[in-house]
């Protein structure tokens, strides 16, 4: 729960009743008919409004730890920037963290207020967005070396330095495997139809059956297939590790969408292993059994073929006349 934020003295607590709202637009008015008068009475009565929110905001966490979640909103008096600030708590408290992380730092650039950038590391940090989280921490704590919580803060941030760094690493590690997984497909691909052109050579010039290398290169199609889905599969299942360590996941992160998409690759992989390789099955026995030179007219029943798996293993059946 974000609490509520504390305003300078030349504003009222963000939290507080509609009265209290209603008075210090009142002062603002007094303010501009007598300025003198105006900034002596504003700074009384701002400190007072201040000192009594600090007490009721602290009677409301007696017996309670310093809640590192907790906004800042220290010397938040510019309008526009209060304006933004207002909306990226309600944001906040809404779950929608990473709108809520982009209004913070809109009204850090109208206010150049540091602790905006602390309440930016919360919402991207809630919206498991760690490269904007450590980029606005960073930010936070260039801007406000001198916090009385800076230190842990410095070693929070060199946690989560070593974590997006890891990150990063095996990103660009699984970017790597599906560019070579590609490139491999590619080739496949290539030398499948290289074979069905040699295929159709053979069939001219009386070699071997064309129907079996076709088959064949269908089958070690699918396996490739059935390799890429498995290791995007155990991708998935990195992610899902990654992001719910010891059966906790960061906040916003779907488990069960992630889940339903790790189960999908699952089948689509055990389908194309199994079905691929009882298809290549089938193209080498229809490559060395069919006839390529006979005739329709002179050939009996036609030949055919089918395949099917099973939690066993994978067979081929195959009729014909030879």
């Amino acid at each position: 729960m974000v609490a509520a934020p504390t305003w300078s003295a030349a504003a009222q607590t963000e939290g507080g009743a509609s009265a209290d709202d209603a008075t210090a637009e009142a002062e603002d008015d007094a303010g501009a008919e007598s300025e003198a008068s105006a900034e002596g009475s504003a700074s009384a009565e701002g400190s007072a409004s201040a000192e009594g929110s600090a007490s009721a905001e602290g009677s409301a966490s007696d017996g309670e730890d310093y809640d590192p979640r907790q906004m800042r909103t220290e010397g938040l008096d510019d309008e526009a920037a209060r304006s933004r600030f207002r909306v990226g708590q309600t944001l906040y408290d809404e779950g929608r963290f990473l709108e809520a992380a982009r209004e913070f730092e809109r009204a850090f650039e109208l206010s150049q207020r540091a602790s905006l950038l602390f309440n930016a590391y919360l919402a991207y940090r809630d919206a498991g967005q760690l490269a904007d989280g450590v980029r606005t921490l960073d930010a936070y704590l260039t801007n406000a070396p001198d916090v009385a919580d800076a230190e842990p803060l410095r070693h929070r941030l060199e946690a989560m330095r070593e974590t997006l760094a890891e990150q990063r690493e095996r990103e660009a590690a699984e970017e790597a495997e599906r560019q070579a997984l590609q490139e491999e497909r590619e080739r496949l691909a290539r030398e499948a139809e290289e074979a069905r052109r040699r295929a159709e050579l053979a069939e001219a010039e009386g070699g071997v059956s064309p129907v079996g290398i076709v088959v064949g290169g269908v089958g070690v199609g699918m396996l490739a297939g059935g390799l890429v889905s498995g290791l995007l599969a155990n991708g998935q299942f990195d992610d899902i590790e990654a992001a719910c360590p010891d059966q906790r996941c960061v906040v916003g992160f779907d488990l069960e969408g992630e889940r339903a998409t790790q189960d999908r690759l699952n089948r689509t992989t055990d389908v194309l292993l199994f079905g691929g390789a009882a298809v290549t099955l089938t193209g080498l026995v229809l490559l060395f059994v069919l006839d390529p030179a006979t005739d329709d007219d002179d050939a009996g029943a036609p030949a055919s073929a089918s395949a099917s798996c099973g939690p066993t293993g994978c067979r081929a059946d195959l009729t014909g006349d030879f």
